[in-house]
């Protein structure tokens, strides 16, 4: 767990997705063999998301599932303002259909 203090979820989003490129690209050595890993990173923001500390911990912990549910090596911002944007363009591709 990072807490930003003082910096809004797409900042986080950003920070996360710096940490999720150098842990991809970073490699470590085991008895001879070389391995790589990946990480799956959320975020959550306690201003805009929770009311909270126990409400922000449930939301992150949410947020980490769907990122590992849906691909892994990635960042999911988990924002009200980001859910609102996904389903305005989820309705306009409805509408499209």
């Amino acid at each position: 767990m990072a807490l930003l203090p003082e910096t809004d979820g797409e900042h986080a989003r950003e920070a996360g997705e710096r940490i999720c490129s150098a842990v991809e690209h970073t490699s470590f050595d085991m008895d001879g063999n070389r391995l790589t890993t990946t990480v799956s990173i959320n975020t959550a923001s306690y201003s805009e998301d929770a009311v909270d500390v126990n409400e922000l911990m449930e939301i992150a912990d949410q947020a980490l599932y769907v990122s590992k549910r849906t691909g892994r090596n990635r960042v999911t911002l988990n924002s009200k303002k980001e859910k609102t944007r996904e389903e305005s363009e989820e309705r306009e591709l409805f509408s499209f259909i």
